[in-house]
């Protein structure tokens, strides 16, 4: 799945350039939630890299997902 910025949980946290858990991904707007639960995940956390140099016009160069 591709994400746009403010778009699902690693398009969120690209566009706000903070660390975000979701403790429960069968609430709320979890766009893969159908699939997490079949995987039997039920938490998320997503944190963003930031490096020293610029990533294209940006010091944010990716989101890391953690379920």
């Amino acid at each position: 799945m591709c994400f746009g910025r403010a778009e699902g949980l690693p398009g969120l946290v690209w566009d706000e350039a903070r660390p975000i858990l979701l403790p429960d991904l069968h609430s709320g707007h979890f766009r893969r939630a159908a699939a997490a639960r079949q995987a039997g995940l039920v938490c998320a956390a997503a944190m963003p890299v930031v490096a020293d140099v610029r990533c294209a016009d940006e010091r944010l160069c990716a989101v890391v997902v953690l379920f």
